[in-house]
């Protein structure tokens, strides 16, 4: 028996490309079968219904200072929230920040440019 051996390195190397090639093949379609079957992932949640309006709360002094209404100001703020991706109806309740820490906050860094 006369056994045939290939020692053209190029017939060689095409050889173990297609193996590399079909074994990686394999493994893509073996993570996209798993990416369907994992009971894991989240389910996509159904939008609930829009609760009803709430009561307007009289105006606050910061919207009268800015010449802004209650209701002006609110989608104002539901629409800079609107664009970090969250939904309005994930919008429990709008209250003003406690101004001490801001300013707390812009001083510190006011003395830090210097």
């Amino acid at each position: 028996m006369k056994e045939t051996l290939i020692t053209n390195p190029m017939v060689i190397m095409l050889i173990n490309m297609t193996i590399v090639f079909a074994v990686l093949y394999g493994l893509c379609l073996l993570i996209r079968l798993l990416h369907v079957l994992d009971p894991t992932r989240k389910q996509q949640i159904v939008p609930k219904e829009l609760p009803p309006e709430l009561p307007v709360v009289k105006e606050t002094v910061a919207a009268e200072k800015n010449g802004l209404t209650q209701e002006e100001t609110f989608v104002l703020i539901a629409a800079a929230l609107a664009v970090y991706g969250y939904h309005p109806q994930e919008i429990i309740s709008i209250r003003p920040a406690e101004r001490k820490k801001w300013t707390q906050a812009a001083r510190m860094q006011a003395m830090h440019r210097t």
